[in-house]
Parts: structure tokens; sequence; C-alpha cells
């Protein structure tokens, strides 16, 4: 980690190495625990401390396996936004390795899904939503008498139900929901309330 995969054998740490490990440092907000043990530390310390000892390697690839696990929620968005902002001012790939799919979701363009070691599917992480979580679902209200009727009739909804004006509109499709909204649209519906329950990578 840090400097090391730079040095030659039995080399030191030079000027350089250093302003290197501590811009990372300050990069990371952990500057002011360059003085302090590790073991010392808080478990979102630690995780920003070897997060820091990685990127003063200056990385092209990072390689991180569940890099927010067990972390508080704010420490883990922390993170997450950190790797976002780090990838798009250097260009550095990341392989990340990872159960959460929310996480999945944010920092990966392309994903591969395994099980049991298996390899099931790679694609970017919306077109695998399309592929294995079809289904949409879009609830809303409306005083239109008809809209039932007309929603039955737009390509995708499969079945609508509900009464007294309150309906949940499922089918398939990724542009269900925009073709839920142009019946809308052109039909002149009014709407109270309109909402999307869309899949994600969880599903």
């Amino acid at each position: 980690m840090g400097r090391h995969p730079h040095l030659g054998t039995f080399a030191i740490e030079g000027p350089g190495d250093i302003a290197i490990a501590e811009a990372s440092l300050a990069a990371t907000g952990t500057a002011h625990l360059a003085a302090r043990s590790y073991m010392t530390l808080s478990g979102g310390e630690k995780q920003r401390v070897i997060i820091a000892s990685a990127l003063a390697q200056s990385p092209d690839l990072l390689l991180l396996d569940e890099p927010t696990a067990s972390l508080d929620p704010e420490t883990a968005d922390w993170i997450r936004g950190y790797f976002e902002r780090y990838c798009a001012e250097t260009g550095a790939t990341i392989l990340l390795a990872s159960h959460n799919m929310g996480e999945v979701e944010r920092l990966c363009d392309r994903v591969a899904i395994l099980e049991h070691g298996r390899l099931i599917d790679v694609d970017s992480p919306q077109r695998l939503i399309d592929r294995h979580c079809p289904q949409r679902t879009v609830l809303l209200t409306t005083t239109d008498a008809l809209a039932a009727e007309r929603f039955l009739m737009v390509p995708g909804v499969d079945a609508v139900s509900g009464a007294d004006g309150c309906l949940t509109i499922r089918g398939t499709g990724s542009d269900l929901v925009t073709q839920i909204i142009r019946c809308l649209a052109d039909h002149r519906m009014p709407v109270t309330e309109f909402r999307a329950v869309l899949p994600t990578l969880e599903d």
C-alpha cells in the first residue's frame, strides 16, 4: 500500500512520495490522523485511511471489496461520493465487489452478476434491471371516470385496479411510465397524485 509499489528494493520515500501521501490524506479528510496509531482509529476512520493509502499509489485501477461494509450511513455515503469524484477527475477504473446493490447502481457502469461462482449476466445496471425485472407499477389518483379503460389501452399495461379514482397500474417495459404519462396528457386527465414504483438491482 502507499508509495511502496513505486519504490525500489530497500528504497525509502522521498519528498515527492511524502507530498503524494499527504495529499491523499488531505483528500480523504484524514490529515489530522497522520500521527495517530491505526489501532486507535474508529471503523470509519480506518476505512478512510485505507482508502488514502490506496490512493497514494496513484492507481489507474482500484480494487474494492465491500468498501462500505459495517460503516455508518454518513461515512458510507461519503466514501461512495469520493470514489465518484476520484474517477471523474482522474479517469481511474474501479473494480467493485459488493452485496450492496444500491452502491453498485451508484458506482458501476457495468455489472457482472455472480451466483455460487457462476456468471449469470453482464451489462449496465439499467439494462440488467430491464431484462430481469421488467415489471413496473404506477400509483395515481384521478377524477377521470374512464381512466381505467384508457390505461388498459396503453401498450405494456397488464392490469389496472383500484376504486374511487385511486388506481394501481401494472405492466412491463422500460417505457411504461412514459406511456402512462402520455396517456394522461392525451386525454387531459386531472391527476392529484402520481407515483412510479420502479425495480432496482436489489429486485
